[in-house]
Order: C-alpha cells, then sequence, then structure tokens
C-alpha cells in the first residue's frame, strides 16, 4: 500500500509553488485536483467610462450571480476614481474604496437608484466607473458580476433631408 504524504506545510507557503514528483513508471501520469475558496477581491477600473455625449442617466442595472454567502458589493465615481460614492438610507455617502465590503452599495441598491438621483451625483462630469468588491465563504458560494447595462439619453440634433 502507498503512504501519501502530509500536504498540511504546503498551506504555509507563500507565492507560487511547484509541486514535482518522480516515478520509476514509464509514461506514468499524475493529477492533482484543488479545491480552494478566492482571497476577497476589489476590482477596480483603470480607465473612465466616457458620457460626454449622455443626456440624462436613466439606469444602471448590475446583473450578477449570487449564491450562498456570496457577496458583492459596489460605488461609483463621477470623478475619475477619486472620490467614491454609495446610496445609503436614501442619499449619496462618500466613501473610502478601501472600505466597499462595509460601505459599497449592494447590486439591489444600485439597480433601484432613480435618473433623478443619478443626476444629484453626476453634476456635469463627462465620465464614469465603477468599482466592486466580491468575497465567497465557502466552495459552494458564488459572487460573479455577468454585465452592467445601461440606459441612457444621448445628446444631439437632427436634421431631416
Amino acid at each position: 500500500m502507498d503512504a501519501f504524504p502530509d500536504w498540511s506545510a504546503l498551506s504555509q507557503l507563500t507565492g507560487e509553488i511547484e509541486i514535482v514528483t518522480w516515478t520509476e513508471e514509464e509514461n506514468a501520469q499524475r493529477d492533482i485536483e484543488m479545491i480552494a475558496i478566492p482571497q476577497d477581491q476589489i476590482v477596480l477600473p483603470t480607465k473612465d467610462i466616457n458620457i460626454r455625449s449622455v443626456e440624462n442617466i436613466d439606469s444602471f442595472t448590475l446583473h450578477v450571480m449570487q449564491e450562498g454567502q456570496g457577496v458583492i458589493k459596489t460605488a461609483v465615481s463621477f470623478g475619475s476614481g477619486l472620490t467614491w460614492y454609495a446610496r445609503s438610507s436614501g442619499m449619496w455617502v462618500e466613501m473610502d474604496v478601501n472600505n466597499i465590503k462595509t460601505e459599497g452599495m449592494t447590486p439591489g441598491v444600485l439597480n433601484a437608484i432613480t435618473s433623478s438621483e443619478w443626476a444629484a451625483l453626476r453634476g456635469a462630469s463627462s465620465t464614469v466607473r465603477f468599482a466592486y468588491y466580491l468575497a465567497v465563504e465557502e466552495v459552494t458560494d458564488l459572487a460573479t458580476v455577468n454585465d452592467l447595462v445601461s440606459q441612457m439619453d444621448m445628446q444631439g440634433t437632427w436634421k431631416m433631408l
């Protein structure tokens, strides 16, 4: 009977780990399966979304897959990421994006923001960006952002020919 090594020491290692095995068998194939829980993640955009030609923001709708203890939070910036905001108790609250876990908006809160509420925060800004916080506690949990859909009224003029 083959003896199984104690792999518990691997949990103490950091960085990239290479597992090397040796066998006298020819054409031996070794398979390893690992199930892990990723660390909590804050996803920050590197650039703004240009909304220069947008007259009015009707809505943003965040489509997510969230199951178990999965957590998704979001924050919005109309200031190129220098200031971040979340909607809380019916008002816009400036927040530190590093505190998005506790101060960020759930997808339901973001999706319920009205056109007038977006206008109040936007002011005259011609850009917007969103930050996301994703976390799971168990391997069966799910916290995935599928897409962010916007409904906007564009500015412009028309000329009939």
